[in-house]
């Protein structure tokens, strides 16, 4: 089964919030995220968030960890994000296996930790570990990117 993201405090408001839910949020954009499993091995696998509570309207940066529907825990995830509730894109160009562990550091930054199973690990025993930090840049009005990949990603 996969495990759901970890979130923190909610942040303090940014000042400029959308009216739209998490869920509308999730269904307004969904489309735009690339497929997960982007060779066409598994034409019709869907995305569908597994916690929508990290989302927050008003945040300079806020997310929500999808995965596939019937997936396992090393079925591809995907990190959707958003500025003041306005879509801004995804963490990765690529769904990962295992859904990453992420915690918010401020209203605008949260870090992710990825997790892969090492050459000769099962699913189970997976030990790789990568981590990034995303941080809204008011200046570029865009989303930087600090740290670690995981094999094959970035």
């Amino acid at each position: 089964a996969a495990t759901t993201a970890a979130s923190s405090a909610t942040p303090e408001p940014s000042g400029s919030c959308a009216n739209t839910s998490a869920e509308q949020a999730v269904n307004e954009n969904i489309d735009k995220v690339g497929p997960a499993f982007p060779k066409g091995n598994v034409p019709d696998a869907e995305w569908v968030a597994i916690d929508t509570e990290t989302y927050d309207p008003c945040a300079d940066l806020s997310w929500v960890t999808l995965t596939i529907r019937g997936g396992t825990a090393s079925s591809p995830s995907q990190q959707m994000l958003f500025h003041d509730g306005e879509y801004l894109g995804t963490t990765t160009q690529e769904g990962i296996a295992f859904s990453p562990a992420t915690v918010r550091l401020s209203n605008s930054a949260i870090q992710v930790t990825y997790r892969w199973a090492k050459e000769g690990e099962s699913n189970a025993g997976a030990s790789g570990r990568a981590v990034s930090t995303y941080t809204w840049n008011p200046n570029t009005e865009s989303v930087d990117h600090a740290g670690e990949w995981p094999p094959g990603i970035g």
